[in-house]
């Protein structure tokens, strides 16, 4: 589901909340695992290509998650035969449209590099540094924004020549997903729903108003992997992308101007991209910077300049660095806040610490370039281009520590 409104951003967090064992966050950074020429497309679009659970490396995986909701449901006391058969139906009926994006707990991990990112690189993402002093993990959430496709920006660019807006807007309305990646959980085929798995369902099942019992564990589906997996220790950024509409023709035609097609073993894979942060907050000035526990000095420097005249300066001790808020104007602010730094008033050994991220673009504050006979280079090349981008320019850059093996 998609979110718009105040209203629903509550009832999103309300749900993550309640269902805190289901939709676990992790605290720290997240490792996307790619090929490098993966990398350098998420790096220079600033945007993740999240594809259909139907077609990722184990196209089957998705079936996993299914047998198991239907396992649950066979087993649930207070239905009849014709309830279940019913519900059994729907699930066997759902169309999968379920777009992920997977990461790991471990940037360094053999099995990734042989499986997913051979001569590649993990890239390390922070998804929870925008938590504020007083809230807790499982209240926090980040916007995600779906880009239109290619096709349709060019006929929309043809229309209403070059802007901004031919990248996000439909009928002037964004898609924009209120969400966290969640941990998945491993199970294994003898016993479908004991333990952990067996809690979670019931809790979904038991905590949910009758009418959406079953929707919700249809969403629940793309977190539900194999425990032969268990080592990778996934979490899971998903977006559903079923609903986008007034009504099913409607979400078809919003679909068809977003999805985009990988060719590849003789098909054409459906994917989407995602961008971080909301569109209109892009396009105006920066409001808010936020300093972390590091950067207290900086920011007294700062509440006595020019700069802060039309700025919200926040303090979060929860965190280190510095992290402008979204605005078309973050390089400008960036390249202020560094002068700061490099002032007399900030002592050496705080200057070298000190590291300044963006609100708006992907969270990545760490690529490990993995095991491979050019890893000097590429290491080398991503130090010289984080350079060039002022929103990767705080990025550490490092090497596997897995001995490559020909």
């Amino acid at each position: 589901m998609f979110f718009e409104n105040n209203v629903d951003i509550c009832v999103k967090k309300q749900e993550q909340i309640n269902y805190n064992r289901a939709y676990q966050i992790n605290n720290g950074l997240l490792y996307h695992y790619a090929k490098c020429e993966t990398l350098w497309s998420i790096l220079e679009s600033d945007s993740f290509f999240a594809r259909n659970i139907r077609f990722s490396n184990d196209s089957n995986e998705y079936m996993t998650g299914r047998d198991t909701i239907e396992h649950f449901i066979n087993e649930v006391d207070n239905l009849d035969h014709e309830q279940k058969n019913e519900i059994l139906r729907l699930i066997r009926e759902n169309p999968m449209m379920y777009f992920m994006v997977c990461f790991c707990k471990d940037g360094d991990l053999l099995s990734q590099w042989r499986g997913y990112a051979q001569n590649g690189v993990s890239i390390g993402l922070d998804f929870t540094d925008g938590i504020r002093n007083g809230q807790e993990l499982r209240e926090h959430l980040e916007w995600f924004c779906v880009l239109n496709n290619k096709k349709y920006q060019q006929t929309q660019k043809t229309k209403n020549k070059a802007s901004s807006k031919n990248k996000y807007y439909i009928d002037n309305k964004t898609i924009k997903f209120l969400q966290m990646p969640y941990k998945v959980q491993y199970i294994s085929k003898e016993d479908r729903i004991k333990g952990q798995i067996e809690e979670i369902l019931n809790e979904l099942w038991t905590q949910t108003e009758a009418e959406d019992q079953v929707n919700k564990l249809l969403k629940y589906i793309p977190f539900i992997k194999d425990e032969g997996f268990s080592e990778e220790e996934e979490y899971r950024l998903i977006f559903d992308m079923e609903f986008l509409g007034e009504s099913k023709a409607h979400s078809k035609a919003v679909r068809s101007k977003k999805m985009e097609y990988l060719d590849s073993e003789s098909m054409k894979k459906p994917y989407i991209n995602v961008e971080f942060g909301q569109p209109e907050n892009k396009i105006s000035d920066v409001k808010k910077i936020r300093f972390g526990r590091d950067a207290v000095a900086v920011m007294e420097a700062i509440k006595r300049s020019d700069v802060s005249k039309n700025l919200i300066l926040e303090r979060n001790d929860k965190r280190e660095g510095i992290c402008l808020g979204e605005g078309s104007n973050q390089e400008k602010i960036l390249e202020i806040i560094e002068k700061y730094i490099e002032s007399p008033g900030i002592e050496e050994q705080d200057k070298i610490k000190i590291k300044i991220w963006c609100d708006g673009h992907l969270p990545i504050r760490k690529i490990v370039v993995g095991p491979g006979e050019k890893q000097r280079e590429i290491k080398e090349s991503l130090e010289y281009y984080k350079d060039t981008v002022y929103w990767l320019r705080y990025i550490d850059v490092e090497e596997s520590k897995i001995p490559l093996r020909i």
